[in-house]
């Protein structure tokens, strides 16, 4: 496959549907004539007897036979056209180009239409093609913008190549059983349409025949075809396990009938947002994506080895992407002018970037370069405006032209004495010197995580020159306060450093924990001052569901509900024995009567006495006590 071809063949396509309108033969064109000064026949130049009249904006074709292949001798200002019957076939370019012609009615006699018959006949918003019709040719309705059903006869048993391209205000189109050929662009960029059914019949579906229909929602194979089938809205070539197009509501099935998807077949899916590759599928095929401006979420298993041409090329609305470790090749213009990508994990699998891979990403602000390539090729990343920071490792030797050409603010970041350095010098850019194993570069203020030269997309505790910093996702993250687990052990950051003075609580995922000099304490039960309130921790949680008593340095707490209530002078059951709390604190000094929730009970030494017989003097007042309830 030739340089860029992928998708820019799919600019070609539509050129092409332009272009071609102008390479008529010579012989086709006919000086301006007025009505019946010509007589029109059958294309092998014998005379024929159809003859055309004219009345104002409104033309009669009548007479026997087939057209000759003409470029309307009645120009194209034409509004109506009548061909009566007994005309046989409507010639190739007959109406092409006639732009205000809004009806045209085709009588049983005729049996087919021509290649470009109604080409770009932008104002025709209805057609009625008879039964006698058994062959509609290449373009033939192509460019009819205003049409917005069609329905197929029963006669018809191949849809030409570009039959219904292009013409966007096609919503409904009806399929007879008994067509067996959809050919390439047959229904390229109709992008009105929502819905197709492809009847048993069918047998060949040419390549793009629904490339750009952006508004598909609904693709459905009859049961019974033989060939192909259709599941989660996809077009599936059943044997060869071929997924040949995909629509906006497109689930790709994950059950092993997808192995390969066609190049193209999501191409302009605008209105696709995201897309899970089944773990079937080894390779994303050129131009697979491309133009799906809506796509925010793909989801790439670790079966893909390869990522096409242009495969996503121009979506706009994906904003990261990770590239599985199983992914050995990005080939060219991969994920050109994703504008909107600003994150991108690629693997030490990776061998190869092609040319242009990344170019016109005007999001993407930095990207590591895996230690397994060797060559940044040509205008990898030209044109990514916003990139600021790219490490390249020692393993890279060559770096193409203009590969960042257009990167105005890129620093580059690499070993001492590496091509990297070399290549930053030589071509004006600035150059961050890394060092072997773990550290952390600064970067136009930001510090970014590298292992060995190459730039880690981690999230890790760092040391860096005796102090521990957290990093997110590879960078340096000052902001965050919070837990961070490190080989096995959680430890408390504060503002992006590890506060190893910190013995405090903190919320991880809305759950408090017990920090004890920077560590989280799994074996820490009592209490804990927080902001000048106490709370109870278990096992270094705080838990908010404990009411009971805790001894803390000595001294036993009332806490309720997971904090110390000062508050609370009452009597408290721990373990089968009811204590006497004053103010929050266990009175061991207490003998008294306490009212527990209407009932009055003898306290002795801070404890209940169930045991005690006696009258017991209260506030002047004698009290007789039995079994440690007062009884009045």
């Amino acid at each position: 496959m030739t340089k860029r071809s992928a998708f820019r063949s799919l600019i070609s396509v539509l050129l092409t549907l332009t272009v071609l309108a102008f390479m008529i033969p010579v012989g086709l064109f006919s000086a301006s004539a007025e009505p019946g000064d010509i007589t029109i026949g059958i294309p092998d130049d014998t005379p024929g007897d159809i003859t055309w009249t004219l009345d104002g904006t409104e033309l009669t074709i009548s007479g026997n036979g087939a057209m000759e292949d003409i470029f309307q001798p009645w120009g194209t200002e034409i509004t109506r056209v009548t061909i009566e019957d007994g005309v046989t076939s409507i010639g190739s370019w007959a109406f092409s180009g006639c732009s205000g012609l809004t009806a045209i009615a085709i009588p049983n006699s005729v049996t087919s239409i021509g290649d470009y018959a109604f080409y770009d006949c932008t104002g025709l918003t209805s057609v009625t093609i008879p039964n006698s019709v058994t062959s509609i040719g290449s373009r033939a309705f192509s460019g009819c913008s205003g049409l917005t059903a069609v329905t197929i006869p029963n006669s018809v048993t191949t849809i030409s190549e570009g039959a219904f391209a292009n013409c966007s205000g096609l919503t409904s189109v009806t399929i007879p059983d008994g067509v067996t050929s959809i050919d390439s662009w047959a229904f390229f960029y109709c992008a009105g349409l929502t819905a197709i059914a492809i009847p048993s019949s069918v047998e060949s579906i040419g390549e793009y025949a629904l490339a750009g229909c952006e508004s598909l929602a609904e693709i459905a194979v009859e049961t019974g075809n033989p060939v192909y089938h259709s599941e989660g809205n996809c077009l599936i070539e059943t044997k060869a396990k071929r997924l040949i197009a995909g629509c906006k509501t497109s689930v790709i099935p994950s059950d092993g009938s997808v192995t390969t998807i066609e190049h193209d077949a999501f191409w302009g899916c605008s209105g696709l947002t995201r897309i899970t590759i089944p773990d079937s599928v080894t390779t994303i095929s050129a131009g697979t994506f491309a133009d799906c401006v809506g796509l925010s979420l793909v989801e790439i298993p670790d079966s893909v080895t390869s990522i096409g041409e242009y495969a996503f090329s121009g979506c706009t609305g994906l904003t990261e992407i990770t590239i599985p470790d199983s992914v050995t090749t990005i080939e060219e213009g991969a994920f050109s002018y994703c504008t909107g990508l600003f994150w991108v994990e690629m693997p030490d699998s990776v061998t190869s970037i092609g040319e242009d891979a990344f170019a016109g990403c005007t999001g993407l602000i930095e990207i590591a370069i895996p230690n397994s390539v060797t060559t940044i090729s040509a205008g990898t990343f030209a044109d990514c405006t916003d990139l600021i920071s790219v490490v390249i490792p020692d393993s890279v030797t060559s770096i193409g032209e203009n590969a960042f050409a257009g990167c105005e603010n890129l620093t580059i970041v690499g070993m001492k004495d590496s091509y990297a350095q070399t290549y930053a010098e030589e071509n004006g850019f600035a150059f961050q010197e890394t060092v072997p194993g773990e550290t952390l570069v600064n970067v136009h203020g930001d510090w970014y995580y590298v292992v060995d030269g190459i730039f880690r997309e981690e999230t890790t505790l760092v040391n860096y020159y005796g102090t521990w910093y957290y990093v997110e996702s590879g960078i340096l993250n000052w902001d965050y306060t919070g837990l961070v687990n490190y080989y096995g052990t959680w430890y408390y950051v504060e503002n992006g450093v590890l506060n190893w003075n910190a013995t405090t609580l903190t919320n991880f995922y809305g759950t408090w924990y017990y920090v004890e000099n920077g560590v989280l304490n799994w074996g820490y039960t009592g209490l804990t001052n927080y902001y000048g309130t106490w709370y109870y921790v278990e096992n270094g949680v705080l838990n908010w569901g404990y009411t009971g008593l805790t001894n803390y340095y000595g001294t036993w707490y009332y806490v309720e509900n997971g904090v110390l209530n000062w508050n609370a002078t009452t009597l408290v059951n721990y373990y089968g024995t009811w204590y006497y709390v004053e103010n929050g604190v266990l009175n061991w000094g207490a003998t008294t009567l306490t009212n527990y929730y209407g009932t009055w009970y003898y306290v002795e030494n801070g404890v209940l006495n169930w045991n005690a017989n006696l009258w017991f003097a209260y506030y002047g007042k004698p009290y007789h006590v039995v079994n440690g309830v007062v009884v009045f």
